[in-house]
């Protein structure tokens, strides 16, 4: 899924809104469900045109995560969930045994953790 107009990305998937700067209007993200918390990956389509052998099927640039029980990292309530982000660290999430690839564009990994900040209830 990608961003609807007004550059609000719904994910209902975990029943939330986030607000995106002009730079990051081609976000878009992947669902991973855990026995304890449900993780949304996020990339654009220009980052992830920089990772074409990343065995992931969007090259990453960070998560949001949501639990049932506040953690360190999820901490942040709305609703009956706590919400965390994290950044990424490297290059492409999950390339097998290697770290190819090029460097995270520096605005839009700047600029990440400033969607979670908009962060909204659907």
């Amino acid at each position: 899924p990608t961003a609807t107009s007004a550059a609000i990305l719904q994910i209902p998937e975990i029943g939330i809104q986030v607000a995106l700067p002009p730079e990051l209007l081609d976000l878009r993200y992947h669902v991973e469900k855990y026995e304890t918390s449900t993780a949304i990956l996020f990339t654009t389509d220009s980052l992830a045109s920089q990772f074409p052998a990343c065995e992931f099927p969007i090259g990453g640039l960070g998560w949001i995560t949501q639990a049932k029980e506040k953690t360190e990292y999820q901490n942040k309530k709305i609703g009956n969930y706590y919400y965390g982000i994290e950044t990424m660290r490297e290059n492409c999430s999950r390339t097998p045994g290697s770290a190819e690839g090029n460097e995270i564009e520096t605005n839009q990994k700047e600029l990440f953790p400033s969607i979670f900040e908009t962060i909204q209830p659907l």
